[in-house]
């Protein structure tokens, strides 16, 4: 999570690509990492937590049938 806030612009992307290859599952992380003093950690983990829900609840409608 600490690399979310990296200086180094790679381990920023690479911290992103596996939070986002996590789903769900980084949801709990992510709401922490709000909280978080670093302000670069915290706008991305808000970024990754929309998108996560926004993509959720795309496929909740598609299954739907919406």
């Amino acid at each position: 999570m600490r690399d979310l806030g990296a200086s180094d612009y790679d381990r920023r992307r690479r911290a992103r690509a596996v939070l986002v290859a996590l789903g769900e599952g980084a949801w709990p992380l992510l709401r922490e990492a709000l909280r978080s003093e670093d302000a670069e950690q915290a706008a991305s983990a808000r970024e990754l937590l929309l998108r996560g829900l926004r993509e959720a609840g795309e496929a909740d409608a598609a299954l739907r049938g919406g």
